[in-house]
């Protein structure tokens, strides 16, 4: 008998009375940066507020209208094991809420999704809330996807995936024509001003480091492309970047091993290798993250960061 009830979650009430306040806009910003969040995600990123207030705040948001659960997550509701925090995305609604109070044009919400691709949103917001908690707290901040974007030409900003881009690649004697899309692009600014921008590759293990086959998806793919991305420059002329690097979050020091093997036959100078960093996931919103990501860094002798980052 849970069943009816726990699917009940996931369907709309008679709207409960709302009148729309700063911390509700608050809540809208932080899910539609990430598209998928967590509760905990959004009582991380709100402290002062006591999370049970965030809790009712997200059950009226809901609906109403402005936030949705998405299905994807009913299985593991369903599935016992005690209370799992709920996942919201962002509505139209409350995309056109938020164009309203900042002036921003509405983009087009889509919160219909798989549960393999909610598992790999949500570890990316997992790495983002907690990097945003760690670098607030050393007055540092994070410059986000649309500050970018900002800098980018009108033609870059109108594609429905602004962040995919077209990189040529030779290898085994052809050229081969890959796409790009990093889970996140994102920089970091330092109190003193400077800034460092990252292309962000969750890896979840399942990915094949290599294949013979460039025509086959795996890391040696995504790495050429980004090192083509560097070769023709394109960080600048599609987005004004400077320069970047490639984070790999991946599963275990192992992996991370494997990849370095893979970049020292691929890439043949000390700067080149640089480029790219590697990080174990290891996530806690309530203390440090990724450890190492300043202290406990371990270089190749070729550069390659073998746990950390920058």
């Amino acid at each position: 008998m849970q069943q009816p009830e726990r699917r009940t979650r996931f369907e709309r009430e008679r709207p409960p009375g709302l009148v729309i306040t700063d911390r509700d806009i608050a809540l809208l910003e932080a899910t539609g940066r990430h598209r998928f969040v967590r509760s905990t995600h959004l009582q991380a990123l709100m402290p002062e507020e006591p999370p049970a207030k965030i809790l009712r705040r997200l059950h009226k948001l809901y609906h109403n209208g402005y936030l949705d659960r998405p299905r994807a997550q009913i299985d593991y509701h369903q599935g016992g094991g005690g209370s799992k925090p709920m996942v919201y995305g962002l509505t139209s609604r409350g995309e056109r809420l938020l164009a309203e109070e900042t002036g921003k044009n509405p983009r087009r919400r889509d919160t219909t999704t798989t549960r393999l691709f909610l598992e790999h949103t949500l570890a990316v917001t997992d790495l983002m809330v907690a990097l945003e908690q760690g670098f607030r707290e050393r007055g540092d901040r994070i410059i986000e996807p649309d500050e970018i974007l900002a800098q980018a030409s009108e033609r870059v900003q109108r594609q429905p995936n602004p962040f995919m881009w077209e990189t040529r690649v030779r290898w085994g004697g052809e050229e081969h024509r890959i796409h790009v899309a990093p889970d996140k692009v994102f920089g970091i600014e330092d109190a003193d001003g400077s800034r460092r921008y990252y292309f962000l590759e969750m890896d979840r293990g399942t990915m094949p480091v290599a294949r013979g086959d460039l025509r086959r998806t795996s890391l040696l793919r995504k790495f050429l492309s980004y090192d083509a991305t560097f070769r023709d420059n394109l960080h600048r002329r599609l987005y004004g970047l400077p320069g970047f690097q490639v984070l790999t979050v991946t599963t275990s020091e192992e992996r991370i091993g494997t990849c370095v093997e893979v970049l020292e036959e691929l890439l043949h100078t000390r700067d080149a290798a640089k480029r790219f960093l590697f990080a174990v996931k290891e996530i806690n919103l309530g203390g440090e993250l990724l450890p190492g990501i300043e202290s406990r860094r371990r270089r190749t002798d070729d550069g390659l960061l073998a746990n950390g980052a920058p």
